[in-house]
C-alpha cells in the first residue's frame, strides 16, 4: 500500500512538473512589453544620486560599426563614476516602433 501511494505520488508530481515545463516554455516565446520613452534618451541624467553617493555621467561614443549592430534609431552610452572611482557603464537604446 505505502509502495502505490509512493508511485502515485510521484506520478502527480512528474506530470505538474511537466505541466510547469510547458507553462513556462509558453512564456518564453512571447515577446516582451514595449514601453515607449516618456522624453528623449538624451535626456537621461548625467548626475545620478543613488543612497546618497552621486555618479556623475560622461557620454562615450559609439563607433559607427557598435551603432549599426544594435539596429536602434538613437542610442546613448554613459560611463558613471563615483568619488570612490567606482564605474557603471549605461547602454540606452530607442528602436523602432513595432506596429
Amino acid at each position: 500500500m505505502n509502495s502505490m501511494v509512493f508511485r502515485l505520488g510521484a506520478v502527480i508530481a512528474i506530470v505538474a512538473m511537466v505541466q510547469g515545463g510547458f507553462y513556462f516554455v509558453g512564456k518564453l516565446g512571447e515577446a516582451p512589453e514595449v514601453i515607449q520613452p516618456r522624453q528623449p534618451l538624451r535626456t537621461f541624467p548625467h548626475t545620478v544620486e543613488v543612497s546618497s553617493t552621486k555618479w556623475q555621467g560622461v557620454d562615450e561614443k559609439l563607433d559607427s560599426r557598435t551603432f549599426s549592430m544594435t539596429e536602434a534609431e538613437l542610442a546613448v552610452s554613459r560611463r558613471y563614476r563615483d568619488r570612490e572611482g567606482h564605474v557603471v557603464t549605461v547602454f540606452l537604446a530607442q528602436y523602432p516602433k513595432v506596429s
